[in-house]
């Protein structure tokens, strides 16, 4: 299992207010991750790239995916959210990655935007913390209920720590 499945399963899958969750390559549509029995096809996989890249029509239109038609709710430069009925599509977008999140019925459609939201914000100081080339510790520890982020930074003698 590489790092991005731990993510996915640990930060998203784990609040039991994620059904599925897929890490997504932005520029070459590649799949990075997903959870168990969660499949996109390369064609998805690029519609939800190039939906950041064509907010208008994603307004308008929305999503077909896995047999549903997803009318969107909301669309910003670094998040999607659609809605079918109970069942909910969330996607945010990073430097690199695009998260891919759905919910059902039996869940809160609050608490997964915050799931998603959260590891985004959490891959983006991963990112930041990389190009500083100063990162000592970074990581996520959750039980399911809470998860913290947390960053490990030293720099000109000093350690940092960030808490998310």
């Amino acid at each position: 299992m590489n790092q991005f499945q731990n993510l996915i399963n640990d930060c998203l899958i784990d609040t039991k207010h994620v059904e599925s969750a897929v890490i997504l390559v932005a520029k070459t549509a590649a799949v990075t991750a997903a959870s168990a029995r969660f499949q996109v096809l390369p064609t998805q996989a690029q519609i939800f790239i190039d939906s950041f890249k064509h907010m208008t029509l994603t307004r308008e239109r929305g999503f077909y995916f896995q047999d549903k038609a997803y009318t969107c709710v909301r669309a910003d430069r670094n998040s999607i959210y659609c809605k079918c009925g109970t069942h909910g599509l969330i996607l945010v977008k990073t430097a690199l990655y695009i998260i891919v999140a759905t919910y059902n019925d039996s869940m809160y459609p609050s608490v997964c935007v915050e799931a998603v939201e959260k590891l985004g914000r959490g891959m983006l100081v991963l990112l930041t913390a990389y190009k500083l080339q100063q990162l000592s510790t970074a990581g996520f520890k959750g039980d399911g209920l809470l998860t913290v982020y947390y960053l490990q930074i030293r720099y000109e003698g000093y350690l940092f720590y960030v808490f998310d």
